[in-house]
């Protein structure tokens, strides 16, 4: 997801940042690193049992999924926003991904690293335009020919906690829809280990011990989820990806050793942490989560 250190929604983005941490952390055989969500209207929340990532077809339809987001991240340079659609699976894992629910909370990802070809040309809403918060009037996303769209970025603060965000959609092979909102989070600080804005992370190293539960922690959030996520990655093999999203007002959550053993063990990883907030709605055959998220933060980890 653009402007925020997005690690599974984008496979082939997460491949590259994986990538540089090969490159500056040595050895690519056992390296790792992340991912690149609740709101007004129908909101997600930890008991979803899936959390945003979950594939619409599991809710009993045949509904597809699809994404609009709004980034912001803010770092000593200031602010960078970056609004983007996917059609294509949205906020779902790939479809060679094998997951596995581990509790309300969080659920783990093994995926091949394997060129899965490109994917069909996906259908496009039309014109998408983003409003309200602190925008400079409104963030336009154009579809282009082969069904994705070009982003669209301002330099600006583009929201505050608080600040409610609307998306609305011209339609094609989508249809059009309008009145759709989402309250802005607030960015975190995270208090269980050092994280960092900047990616890849400076250090130091987290131990995961994978036989324990890692208690989290963050100054408690106004609205939406934390999402906290972890990942290990061996070059030419697969991708071990853990994603959890807590309750952000509740200032904690537990990523459990059930889930840990998923990571690779004696490996180098990333663990992520974002506060978000998202909208999923419903727009013909489609399930469509209109996301905010604010300041990723990163970090490097090692398993035993």
């Amino acid at each position: 997801m653009g402007g925020k250190t997005a690690f599974w929604i984008a496979g082939g983005a997460l491949i590259g940042l994986l990538a540089a941490i090969v490159t500056c952390s040595g050895s690519p055989e056992t390296q790792s690193a992340p991912h690149d969500d609740a709101g007004a209207g129908d909101s997600a929340t930890p008991d979803d049992g899936r959390g945003p990532g979950r594939d619409a077809e599991e809710d009993g339809g045949a509904k597809r999924n699809g994404m609009v987001e709004l980034n912001q991240t803010v770092d000593d340079a200031g602010y960078s926003v970056l609004a983007s659609a996917d059609f294509i699976r949205g906020w779902a894992f790939a479809p060679e991904c094998v997951l596995t629910q581990i509790n309300a909370a969080c659920t783990t990802a093994l995926c091949p690293d394997a060129d899965a070809g490109a994917p069909p040309r996906p259908p496009t809403a039309g014109r998408i335009t983003i409003t309200g918060g602190k925008l400079d009037g409104e963030l336009v996303l154009i579809p282009l020919s082969d069904g994705t769209y070009f982003a669209a970025d301002q330099n600006s603060q583009a929201f505050a906690a608080g600040d409610l965000l609307s998306v609305r959609a011209e339609g094609d092979a989508i249809p059009a829809f309008s009145g759709e909102t989402v309250v802005a989070p607030n960015d975190i600080d995270f208090k269980t280990a050092t994280l960092s804005r900047t990616f890849p992370p400076p250090g130091p190293v987290i131990p995961i011990d994978r036989t324990r539960d890692w208690a989290v922690s963050w100054l408690a959030g106004t609205v939406g989820l934390t999402e906290v996520q972890l990942s290990t990655y061996l070059h030419g093999i697969h991708q071990s990806i853990i994603i959890c999203y807590f309750d952000a007002t509740s200032g904690s959550g537990t990523v459990p050793a059930a889930a840990l053993q998923a990571l690779d063990s004696s490996s180098r990883g990333i663990a992520f942490v974002q506060p978000l907030n998202m909208n999923r709605f419903a727009v013909g055959d489609f399930e469509i989560s209109f996301v905010v998220d604010g300041t990723g933060l990163s970090g490097q980890i090692s398993t035993n």
